[in-house]
């Protein structure tokens, strides 16, 4: 243990790129460790790799739910009046609803 230990002390005489290269990639395996693409155990890995196929999938599914969000919006609320539909069914399909609109169409309708 007290030879890794001496392999990965930095001296003086070493050079600034090399431990900044040692520091990247002792980061990167870290990295990788923390998101279970790597472990100690022959099932970490493919777990890890799974979720995160899974993540895209979920992601995928989310930005495929709220165009359909958006698109029903549209059908029933009218272009203008898209992103109050969408706020009065409790979606966040859109980035950032015209607050300015909503509170106006909030009070016509005696919502507020």
């Amino acid at each position: 243990m007290e030879s890794t230990a001496r392999e990965h002390k930095v001296t003086n005489h070493q050079p600034i790129d090399a431990t900044t290269d040692e520091l990247s990639h002792l980061r990167a395996k870290l990295n990788r460790i923390m998101q279970g693409l790597e472990g100690t155990c022959m099932t970490c890995e493919p777990v890890g790799v799974r979720n995160q196929q899974m993540m895209q999938e979920i992601k995928t599914l989310k930005d495929q739910r709220d165009e359909a969000r958006r698109e029903v919006s549209k059908l029933m609320g009218g272009s203008a009046e898209q992103h109050w539909y969408a706020n009065r069914r409790g979606w966040n399909c859109f980035p950032e609803p015209p607050l300015d609109r909503l509170s106006k169409l909030d009070e016509e309708c005696g919502l507020q």
